[in-house]
């Protein structure tokens, strides 16, 4: 039998160990190959975000890939989409596609690289899966609270890391660390590669003060919205605030589970593109765009981006409610980040230290047919709002149920 080569992110396991291998989705619910339903909050890592294999957005996507899907070079399509989807502060810039956000932060970072004549990066998040990208990197999606955030996961094969291409990580998200960062080693850095989920971490106000900061010292910012865009507004959380970056990367959302992501820079990056070698075979293939502008015209008339606050306050209710029933109401609960499309399952301080214990959560879950995340956010999606939520309270109270021996 062919085996799948998989890291962690793409596993899924039942208690008993099983691994679960999944054949269909139908809006918020996913099947495997067992016939066992999901309510699923996984949602691909967060790309799917209107539901799986809706009608709506089926007949739309089938009625824009009846033509060709990949031509020799661009096509009109390219633009179109562009036109409808960027806001107007965004309609003079440069615009790059790519299959998924790691190719195109690592984009980001070579044309900053080549603005700024330095090679340095400042990591603030996950960016990516790259090497420069992931290599020695501590817990991102971990509290500031947590004694795990500052953990490093040395990576000793990965490359793009020397003494003459620096990379360091800003963890506590103070303005002082930063500033010492920059103080060592100045005109070192190009860019700070901010993940917006650290946003859910901070303030604007101290966002803010951190680009004003990097700007001073001649660092381009580099925002990805990866997490974000097509959840929290079109352009992601920084947007959503009123706040801007050098380069920003779109991905996951903006096409419903099809691999399309984009960067936005300056004008000059139609130029830089050339100079600097970015670009490759599939960056121009059609269908990534055509899901991505079903995606978009299915958002704004469903009302998307509003329909999340409704179901993300009601899935607080059941899941609080569920938790109280059980005598589990101050040992875990839920909290929405950046406006609740996202949401983090949170615990007691004795649990949320314990990683070994965390990670048991999922799979007691997943017993009990809810796919959720722990350490990283889980995602809703548009189907949500039409699911059978008294079934989904069961669901999450026999889990919570089960769970009890490791609140003990």
């Amino acid at each position: 039998m062919v085996r799948l080569a998989t890291s962690g992110v793409c596993q899924f396991f039942l208690s008993n160990g099983e691994e679960i291998l999944f054949r269909e989705g139908s809006g918020a619910l996913v099947t495997d190959t067992k016939g066992r339903n999901y309510y699923d909050f996984i949602l691909g890592f967060g790309p799917v975000v209107l539901g799986h294999a809706r009608a709506d957005f089926t007949s739309v996507l089938q009625q824009k890939v009846a033509g060709a899907i990949h031509f020799p070079g661009y096509a009109e399509q390219h633009v179109d989409f562009l036109e409808t989807f960027l806001p107007d502060a965004y309609q003079n810039h440069s615009v790059g596609y790519f299959k998924h956000s790691s190719d195109a932060m690592t984009a980001a970072a070579r044309l900053a690289c080549k603005q700024t004549g330095r090679k340095g990066l400042i990591r603030c998040g996950y960016i990516g899966w790259h090497d420069a990208q992931i290599g020695n990197s501590p817990r991102w999606h971990e509290r500031l609270s947590s004694p795990h955030r500052s953990e490093i996961r040395p990576n000793s094969f990965t490359r793009g890391m020397s003494e003459s291409e620096p990379v360091v990580n800003w963890i506590d998200l103070q303005i002082d660390s930063l500033r010492q960062i920059l103080d060592d080693t100045p005109d070192t850095y190009a860019a700070l590669l901010f993940d917006a989920y650290q946003l859910s971490l901070m303030s604007p106000a101290h966002l803010s003060e951190a680009i004003a900061l990097c700007r001073e010292r001649g660092v381009q910012v580099v925002a990805d919205e990866t997490k974000t865009a097509g959840r929290v507004s079109p352009m992601g959380a920084l947007a959503a605030v009123g706040l801007d970056a050098d380069y920003v990367v779109l991905g996951k959302a903006i096409g419903n589970g099809a691999p399309i992501s984009l960067l936005v820079g300056p004008p000059s990056m139609s130029i830089d593109y050339l100079e600097a070698k970015i670009s490759g075979t599939y960056c121009k293939e059609l269908l990534g765009v055509f899901a991505a502008s079903a995606t978009h015209q299915l958002m704004s008339t469903l009302h998307g981006y509003s329909t999340f606050k409704e179901i993300s306050e009601r899935f607080v209710d059941v899941f609080s409610s569920a938790a109280a029933d059980v005598g589990l109401g101050d040992q875990i609960n839920i909290e929405l980040i950046l406006g609740g499309s996202l949401f983090e399952l949170r615990f007691s301080e004795g649990v949320e230290n314990n990683l070994g214990l965390r990670a048991k959560i999922p799979r007691i879950f997943a017993d009990h047919g809810i796919l959720l995340l722990q350490g990283h956010p889980s995602f809703f999606c548009l189907s949500h709002a039409e699911i059978d939520w008294s079934d989904l309270s069961a669901r999450i109270e026999r889990a919570l149920r089960a769970s009890l021996p490791l609140f003990a």
